[in-house]
């Protein structure tokens, strides 16, 4: 079965965050945490990716994944609908991996759903 994010894997300037992705969506069949947690990964490494190609984004003193989303030339640079999928992603992967509640099957696959449409954004 082909993957939602092999628009990506046909794009080599992708590459870097691509396999992240599919790596994400494939892991929907291990745990939901597991694909919370590669959800995850995979934004941060799109997001460091865009930073790195983009010479409008100001890198913020600290370089963790909640600094770089709310650093406003990010804010300023994404289409504003993003930011909330976005930050869904990063609070269900730190929920996965520190809380011992488990992470809903719907949770996880909304997850994925918000890295689609922020990879896809990339992509446009």
């Amino acid at each position: 079965m082909a993957s939602n994010f092999s628009f990506l894997e046909q794009n080599q300037q992708f590459a870097g965050f691509a396999r992240a992705c599919a790596e994400a969506e494939k892991s929907i069949a291990v745990t939901p945490s597991t694909t919370a947690i590669l959800s995850r990964r995979a934004l941060e490494l799109a997001v460091k990716w865009l930073y790195a190609s983009d010479s409008a984004l100001k890198v913020p003193y600290q370089d963790n994944l909640s600094s770089l989303i709310h650093e406003r030339s990010f804010l300023d640079l994404i289409d504003q609908s993003l930011f909330s999928p976005i930050k869904y992603i990063v609070k269900l992967g730190n929920h996965a991996v520190h809380s011992p509640a488990p992470v809903k099957r719907g949770e996880a696959i909304l997850s994925l759903y918000n890295l689609h449409q922020f990879t896809a954004w990339i992509r446009r």
